[in-house]
């Protein structure tokens, strides 16, 4: 029997994925049809998935 596949979570990827330039931008990671240094756009998917974090780090420092 295998061990269970370790996923990771939206956030980790995210996190893994983001060089922050210090402009406040998101930068692209190289290999997503960018090249580094651009700015990523984010889907409508990815823009609602944010917004829902958002509410709930709100809720947690409520």
């Amino acid at each position: 029997m295998h061990p269970p596949i370790a996923r990771k979570s939206a956030l980790e990827n995210a996190e893994e994925n983001v060089v922050n330039g210090g402009d406040g931008l998101v930068d692209a990671p190289v290999g997503d049809g960018a090249s580094a240094g651009d700015v990523a756009g984010l889907t409508a998917e990815q823009e609602a998935e944010l917004d829902v974090l958002e509410a709930r780090i709100l809720n947690l420092i409520e």
